[in-house]
C-alpha cells in the first residue's frame, strides 16, 4: 500500500506540457479577467445603494425642516416652496439611480463574477496538484488531465457567459494579454507569497510562478497559508464592523427614546432614520454571513494544515 502511494506521486509531471500552459494562462487570464471586471461592478453596487441611503435621509430631514416651518419655527434662508422643490430633486434623483441600478444589475454581477473567478482558481490549482477529478493513475505523460481541464474551462466560460449576464457588456472587448497579474504574458515583480509585499531580491524558489506542477508542501505554502493568513486578517475588522451595528441599534432606541421624553420628535425621526441607513448598509455588506464564512474556512483550513503536520513521512 505504501509502495502504491509513492508511485502514484511519480504521475506529477516535472513540468507541464506547451498545451498545458496555454490552457493555464487562459485559465489565469479569465480569473483576472473575472476579477477586475467583478471589482468594478462591487464599486458601482456600493456607491448606488449608499447614495440611495443618503437620499433617503436627505428626504427625511427636509420633510422634517418642512414640519418645523409649519410650526413658526425660526428657521432662516428655507421656505415652503424651496422644500418641495428639495423633495422633488431628491426623490427624482433616488428613482434615477434605483433604475440605473436595476438595468445594471450591478450586485449581482459582482457576486457571480468573484464566484466563477474562485472557482476557476481552484480548478487551477487542482490542475497543477493532479488531484480531484485531474488525477490520473497512468503515466505522468498522459493527457487526459489536460482534456478534462480543457472541458471544463470551456463549461466555466459558457456558463459565466450566459448566467453572469456578460454578453450584453464589452467584457470581451479587452485581449488576453491585458490581463497579466499572474504574469501570463510578461514578467512581474516578485512579491512574496503570503502578503504581496515587493522585496528587491527574493530567491526563486520562495516564489509561486502560477504554471507549474505542485507538490503537497508548495501547495500548502503558496495556497493555503496565504488564503489562511489572508482570512484571518480580515476576521476583526468585520467583527468590529458588526459589535459597532449592534451598539448603534441600542443607542439608536434609547437616544430616539430621549429625544421624545424632551419633547425633540423631529430629531428623534432623523436620528432614527440615520441609525436605520447604518445598519441597512451593515445587513447590503452581508457582515455577519462574512465573518461565519471566515470562521468556518480558517477552522477547515486550520484542520487540513493540522492533518497534513500529524502525517509521517512516508505517508505523506
Amino acid at each position: 500500500h505504501v509502495m502504491s502511494n509513492v508511485a502514484k506521486i511519480d504521475n506529477l509531471p516535472d513540468k507541464h506540457s506547451k498545451e498545458a500552459l496555454l490552457l493555464i494562462q487562459h485559465a489565469w487570464c479569465l480569473v483576472d479577467a473575472y476579477h477586475s471586471v467583478a471589482d468594478g461592478y462591487k464599486c458601482t453596487a456600493k456607491l448606488c445603494y449608499v447614495i440611495m441611503l443618503v437620499m433617503s435621509v436627505l428626504v427625511v430631514a427636509v420633510g422634517v425642516i418642512m414640519n418645523m416651518c409649519s410650526e413658526d419655527l425660526p428657521i432662516y434662508f428655507y421656505n415652503d416652496e424651496m422644500g418641495n422643490y428639495i423633495v422633488l430633486g431628491l426623490s427624482l434623483l433616488n428613482t434615477v439611480i434605483a433604475g440605473l441600478t436595476a438595468f445594471t444589475n450591478p450586485a449581482m454581477r459582482w457576486h457571480y463574477l468573484r464566484s466563477s473567478a474562485l472557482q476557476l482558481e481552484s480548478e487551477i490549482w487542482q490542475f497543477r496538484t493532479r488531484t480531484g477529478k485531474y488525477r490520473d493513475r497512468r503515466a505522468a505523460s498522459s493527457r487526459t488531465a489536460e482534456k478534462t481541464f480543457h472541458k471544463v474551462l470551456k463549461e466555466s466560460e459558457e456558463v459565466t457567459l450566459k448566467s453572469g449576464d456578460l454578453s450584453l457588456t464589452m467584457f470581451y472587448s479587452n485581449p488576453k494579454s491585458t490581463w497579466s497579474k499572474h504574469g501570463q504574458f510578461r514578467r512581474r515583480p516578485f512579491y512574496c507569497c503570503s502578503c504581496k509585499c515587493k522585496r528587491s531580491i527574493v530567491a526563486s524558489d520562495q516564489i509561486d510562478n502560477h504554471h507549474s506542477p505542485l507538490r503537497p508542501d508548495e501547495y500548502l505554502q503558496y495556497r493555503l497559508k496565504p488564503m489562511l493568513a489572508f482570512y484571518m486578517k480580515r476576521l476583526p475588522a468585520y467583527s468590529r464592523n458588526r459589535s459597532l451595528t449592534k451598539c448603534l441599534t441600542i443607542l439608536g432606541s434609547i437616544g430616539s427614546s430621549i429625544l421624545v421624553v424632551f419633547e425633540m420628535t423631529h430629531y428623534s425621526v432623523v436620528f432614527l432614520t440615520v441609525i436605520s441607513s447604518f445598519v441597512a448598509w451593515s445587513e447590503f455588506s452581508g457582515t455577519e454571513k462574512k465573518l461565519e464564512r471566515y470562521s468556518t474556512v480558517i477552522s477547515g483550513l486550520g484542520q487540513i494544515d493540522l492533518w497534513w503536520k500529524s502525517l509521517p513521512e512516508v505517508e505523506r
